[in-house]
């Protein structure tokens, strides 16, 4: 298999070290075998973030937590949907409408019974996931991934944005797409420096708002560590 050069992530990771922006779980190492709570976790966090910023999410966790009876399947099968609703609505945690359908006893049947897929937390496992989970597009089932304890990465705007930027510069006939991500993700990991929830980890707080905002839409090239061997960037100074 071709080497990657993953440099540009050690300058990343360097850049972010500095400035105290990576979180304290990013030596996370990953198991294949997540409890059942871990997922549920997962299922109840990424629908919040659907309703507020994370911030304020972490701020109450941990009446969330308790709201959720820590997640166990069992004493939250003996509450109706309403119940978690009007504690959400109570805790005033994000923009929770009364009307607003959680699906949270179906999608725990759904995680439940997909969890033989999830220990190889392949392709197959996401496919199972869209197909079946209510209320989840793609970017959120990436989101209960994370909170779930499972290696992924995201291929959100800002991690095909830094990609297609640092490898192709501004040329719009080579960009990266999801599948490119993935591919490109599980080249670096086999490499055994990174694996995929830091290499998204990384990108993405690099990129996004209330993070390093370094490579956003409009991009602080002169801010940038990476703007000497970036494709995007040698374009901005050479203008």
């Amino acid at each position: 298999m071709e080497k990657i050069d993953t440099s540009f992530l050690d300058t990343i990771q360097e850049f972010l070290t500095s400035k105290k922006m990576l979180p304290d779980d990013f030596y996370k190492t990953f198991s294949a075998s997540a409890p059942l709570t871990d997922h549920i976790r997962g299922l109840v966090f990424s629908k919040l973030s659907q309703t507020t910023r994370w911030e304020f999410i972490f701020k109450k966790e941990k009446q969330i937590e308790e709201l959720f009876f820590h997640f166990d399947k069992e004493e939250i099968n003996q509450r109706d949907e309403k119940y978690f609703l009007n504690g959400l609505i109570n805790l005033k945690v994000g923009r929770f409408r009364k009307n607003l359908c959680f699906n949270l006893h179906h999608n725990i049947k759904v995680v439940e019974k997909g969890l033989d897929l999830y220990e190889t937390a392949g392709e197959e496992y996401l496919h199972y996931l869209l197909k079946n989970l209510e209320g989840f597009g793609l970017p959120l089932i990436f989101e209960y991934l994370h909170y779930a304890g499972v290696d992924r990465i995201k291929p959100d705007v800002h991690v095909k944005r830094i990609l297609s930027r640092y490898f192709y510069g501004n040329d719009d006939s080579k960009q990266f797409s999801d599948n490119g991500v993935f591919e490109w993700g599980k080249k670096v990991r086999s490499q055994g420096k990174y694996n995929l929830t830091q290499i998204d980890i990384l990108l993405w707080r690099f990129c996004s708002k209330d993070n390093a905002e370094i490579c956003e839409k409009k991009p602080k090239c002169f801010l940038c560590p990476l703007s000497k061997k970036c494709e995007f960037g040698r374009i901005y100074e050479n203008k």
